[in-house]
């Protein structure tokens, strides 16, 4: 049986400047802020690419308010994207670029419109840049920064059939890369391989990206005369945890050696105190340990072994009409592991 306490705490890191994930270029601190704080100006061009739904979804997944700007209030998609989508401001309606925290240049097969405008959203784009704002962009539409002069001096990445125009405008770029910061700038070259791995850059760019590992509080578990039970665990993060399930595996039953069973269960919440709970019924009477997976707004994950013990089967308890704590107290788990999955299914 497994020792019942673990305080043994073993944390893989998970930033991204792991190689052939992300190269960090940039040696300033990002102030760090909420990302439902955060506002993106979001810019698209006529011929835009296929990605920019799950992009956009992205984005709003984060709680961020996202703008768009387009050269016409309707545009149309590549040949590969029949999509239109309406803008919510033209490029010459946008007034002040330097009070957003990011502005992102999606990707698609040309940028036509924004290269060649000059007067508006490419000095928009360096003013922005020249203030702090961070700029971000997708394979071809790193063309764009150069266009606009914001990437002198600083690492970049993008499609390779524009390397002259990046190397011509200061950059130092690197050929078929994962994203890369450098200053305030944030790059990719293939959108469809390094969706993820963008979103995290640009939360780190940014300052909302946070990797601490959640904090649990009281575990509880009800039992009930019918045998169900609520399992509740009480779980605080900065950020939205998307997913968090428990494994519960026999560990003990009148069978010698005990029959293999685990069990995996989905915790709704969280609720106005941060709880998260399920009910269930086992269908083997036995002892459980309980282990915690946790997944967060960032694809961090952590698992949590033995935050509690379940009893099933105790023939006092089963007669009772009235719900019984089994148990319920503070704890300090051993978060046994960190990590960030690196392959992206598009």
């Amino acid at each position: 049986m497994k020792t019942r306490t673990k305080l043994a705490i073993i944390l893989l890191t998970i930033m991204i400047v792991l190689p052939n994930t992300l190269r960090n270029t940039s040696s300033e601190m990002t102030t760090k802020i909420s990302t439902n704080d955060v506002t993106i100006l979001v810019l698209l061009d006529f011929n835009f690419g296929a990605n920019y739904l799950p992009i956009l979804s992205q984005f709003e997944e984060f709680g961020w308010t996202v703008e768009t700007a387009a050269p016409a209030a309707t545009i149309t998609g590549c040949e590969y994207n029949s999509a239109e989508f309406q803008a919510d401001y033209l490029f010459s309606e946008i007034s002040d670029a330097t009070t957003y925290d990011c502005i992102n240049i999606l990707p698609g097969s040309s940028h036509d419109n924004l290269m060649a405008n000059q007067d508006s959203i490419l000095n928009k784009i360096k003013t922005a840049s020249n203030a702090g704002v961070i700029i971000s962009a997708w394979c071809r539409a790193v063309r764009v920064m150069a266009a606009a002069d914001v990437i002198d001096g600083l690492n970049v990445t993008g499609h390779s059939d524009y390397a002259s125009e990046y190397i011509a405008a200061g950059g130092d770029f690197y050929s078929a890369s994962p994203p890369i910061i450098s200053g305030n700038i944030v790059t990719v070259s293939a959108t469809q391989f390094y969706l993820r791995e963008m979103y995290i850059a640009m939360t780190q760019a940014i300052g909302c990206y946070e990797d601490d590992a959640p904090v649990l509080g009281i575990v509880e578990v009800q039992s009930f005369a019918n045998l169900s039970r609520l399992l509740t665990v009480n779980i605080v993060d900065e950020s939205e945890l998307t997913v968090v399930k428990a494994i519960l595996t026999l560990v003990s039953s009148d069978d010698d050696p005990p029959p293999p069973s685990t069990i995996t269960l989905t915790l709704l919440g969280p609720d106005l105190d941060n709880n998260y709970s399920v009910f269930f019924t086992e269908t083997s009477q036995g002892v459980y340990t309980v282990d915690l997976e946790i997944t967060d707004l960032f694809w961090n994950e952590y698992i949590y072994e033995d935050i509690t013990t379940v009893n099933v089967g105790v023939s006092a308890e089963a007669s009772l009409g009235f719900i019984i704590p089994l148990i319920s107290f503070p704890i300090l788990v051993g978060i046994i592991l960190i990590k960030r999955k690196k392959k992206i299914n598009d």
